[in-house]
């Protein structure tokens, strides 16, 4: 702009001698008996010595110098008012009577740097809350609580606060997603939730299970054809496809193909595993999202509706809504539903849609669909802690083979038949307990009339306040010795514990157990995330020994090498 300035000033009449003064940067003139010379604005200017040509220079050089002098002082203004907007907002939140790093006052920087040296499985939190309580300010208006007490307060049905700005980093490209995990108004998430609520019901489940049934064998088949002879097998790897497979199976009426291909099929876990690192770390600075793949620009130049899976899910929609044009046959006159003889969630999806047209889209169902793959998929940690514990102590199959003989089980064994093993209760517990899929702060915005906290501190309005489930999680006056170890028999009674003994400590660590979330906004899909995970667990260990062979595998890739020795058939 100032090069452009002086090029105009330097054009002028007034300032042109009888010969033509051209400057302008790598443009060579020569006149009568001057050497030929070339100027550089921003470099150098060399001009006949005559005396107008020396004014041009002069006026040219005060130019480029107050460029350069205004370009600092823009730059030193600049960090100046940032300076104090951050004093100004850190202030303005009115949260000083909370304790915390002195840094979090102003940036949320710091817990983005701590979340990012942590890694997936560390919490930076559970550090900070031994040092300042229960209580405490992680950012200029960010407040992460681990007081078991305050679960309620903030989470509870009646209140129904609205999520924080931080679940926005789930929402790409700037768009407004039906996805209601991402919603932050809670009555328009209910408005959504109501259609779908009867699909994920305890009472349906039952009728998923034969789908279940169908991917376990398949998982079996695999499991036969790979475990062959003995040989060296990673069961993490195989019941991470067998997760995924049976989400398929229940969203759509199909498995996606990971067990039949023995691969990733379409990077679906590479992707997942991403996005969940991407999630956890912009949670804690969540406006850096806008920036990032939340910046709106980015959705002119990319389509998610090509992205592979996208399309491989909208189409089997596709095919189901055609089926559901069609009249209707006479065995859904009897049962009174449309759909597959096996029932699926896109079953319960598109009959819903029937009756709640303006909610149930088929950009909404095929949303849905996309939700239930991602989040179903990430009960493959907890799986991953349950193989490794089987390998690493072979006591707990035989512990659980053993409960499992004295309740009479048949193969394959049924989910109603599961809810009557309290070890395998343990297990499935203990490992959603300690294996969160996100492991962030659940944010909530506080609401105008402020929000007070049980220990008696006062929020004011404009702050996100939430709790991280691993801080509580890890509360030994809670879940007992050895917290954030894994230790199915906490959840088991004790020898000589008696039965009111037994039931108080179980109702405080229910009450202290976020696995799910909390409240009005409780993972929707719990339910068929036990479904595939009770069943899974209790049939492998009907069916198979997994014996240690050798090295059990690296941790950070969630690998558990074993070998397997059938059971019966």
């Amino acid at each position: 702009m100032f090069q452009g300035a002086a090029w105009l000033w330097l054009s002028s009449p007034s300032f042109m001698s009888e010969k033509h003064i051209l400057i302008s940067r790598g443009i060579t003139h020569s006149t009568h008996n001057d050497h030929q010379q070339q100027t550089h604005i921003g470099r150098s200017i060399k001009i006949s010595k005559k005396p107008g040509t020396m004014a041009v220079t002069r006026v040219a050089q005060l130019l480029l110098q107050n460029s350069v002098f205004c370009i600092k002082w823009l730059a030193i203004i600049s960090v100046v008012i940032t300076i104090l907007y951050f004093i100004y907002d850190s202030h303005a939140a009115g949260l000083s009577h909370v304790p915390g790093p002195f840094i979090a006052r102003y940036t949320n920087l710091h817990a983005f740097i701590a979340t990012w040296r942590a890694g997936r499985r560390g919490d930076y939190l559970l550090g900070m809350h031994e040092k300042y309580g229960g209580v405490v300010r992680v950012g200029p208006r960010m407040v992460s609580v681990a007081d078991t007490d305050a679960i309620n307060t903030i989470y509870n049905t009646k209140l129904r606060l609205n999520k924080s700005e931080s679940v926005t980093v789930g929402v790409p490209f700037g768009r407004t997603s039906p996805n209601i995990a991402t919603m932050r108004d809670t009555q328009v998430h209910g408005q959504f939730r109501r259609p779908i609520a009867n699909a994920y019901a305890l009472s349906t489940l039952v009728e998923y299970e034969p789908r279940v049934d169908d991917t376990l064998r398949s998982l079996f088949v695999a499991l036969d054809r790979e475990g062959a002879g003995g040989a060296r097998i990673d069961i993490a790897r195989w019941a991470f496809y067998y997760a995924l497979d049976v989400i398929g199976e229940l969203s759509f009426g199909k498995p996606i193909g990971f067990l039949e291909q023995g691969r990733d099929v379409y990077g679906l876990i590479y992707k997942q595993s991403v996005m969940t690192n991407y999630v956890r770390l912009l949670t804690t600075m969540p406006k850096l999202h806008y920036l990032l793949l939340g910046n709106p620009i980015l959705g002119l130049f990319i389509d998610p509706s090509k992205n592979t899976f996208h399309r491989f899910s909208q189409e089997r929609v596709q095919e189901r809504i055609s089926e559901f044009e069609q009249p209707p046959t006479k065995r859904d006159t009897e049962s009174g539903r449309r759909g597959p003889r096996k029932p699926d969630l896109l079953a319960y999806f598109l009959d819903s849609r029937e009756k709640y047209p303006d909610i149930m889209t088929e950009e909404q169902v095929v949303s849905t669909v996309i939700t239930n793959i991602f989040s179903g998929g990430l009960a493959t940690n907890a799986l991953y802690l349950i193989v490794h514990h089987f390998v690493a102590h072979p006591a707990a199959q035989k512990r659980l083979l053993d409960e499992m003989t004295a309740s009479s089980v048949t193969y394959p064994v049924t989910w109603t038949q599961t809810q009557k093993l309290p070890f395998l209760n343990g297990l499935i517990r203990e490992s959603t307990r300690l294996h969160l899929a996100l492991n962030c702060i659940m944010g909530r915005d506080v609401p105008p009339e402020g929000l007070l906290l049980p220990n008696g501190m006062r929020l004011p309005p404009g702050t996100a306040v939430g709790v991280k489930a691993h801080c509580c999680h890890g509360q030994e006056q809670i879940f007992g010795e050895g917290p954030l170890e894994f230790r199915p028999e906490r959840w088991c009674r004790g020898d000589g514990e008696g039965e009111e003994e037994y039931e108080a400590r179980m109702s405080k660590m229910e009450r202290g157990d976020m696995s799910f979330g909390y409240g009005a906004r409780v993972c929707i899909g719990q339910n068929v995330a036990r479904l595939q995970m009770f069943k899974v667990v209790a049939n492998l260990v009907y069916k198979y020994e997994l014996l240690p062979a050798g090295d059990i595998g690296d941790a950070a890739k969630r690998e558990v090498f074993c070998a397997l020795r059938r059971r019966a058939d």
